[in-house]
């Protein structure tokens, strides 16, 4: 995980319940911070941010995917990668 963290151009952040409550998602992220990684949080539940992950991604752009279609949502991300990654 941490050389897939180093070698990645953008770090995706799929944001639900779980990944919320993580120690190692909070690991994960702080990585990816500390190494100016672009963070694109995805967030497919509706969860109150845990404030220590809030530290690391809270002036990121978010991208919603909590209200149907999920479809849109998936093209919408991938755009956005794409523009990140060019």
């Amino acid at each position: 995980i941490v050389k897939g963290i180093e070698d990645c151009k953008i770090f995706l952040l799929v944001f639900s319940d779980a990944s919320n409550a993580s120690q190692h998602v909070l690991r994960e992220v702080e990585r990816a911070v500390n190494l100016n990684k672009i963070i694109v949080p995805f967030k497919i539940e509706e969860s109150e941010l845990d404030p220590n992950l809030a530290y690391f991604i809270s002036i990121c752009h978010w991208l919603d995917a909590v209200t149907p279609p999920l479809k849109s949502h998936i093209d919408e991300l991938i755009d956005t990668l794409k523009k990140q990654i060019s």
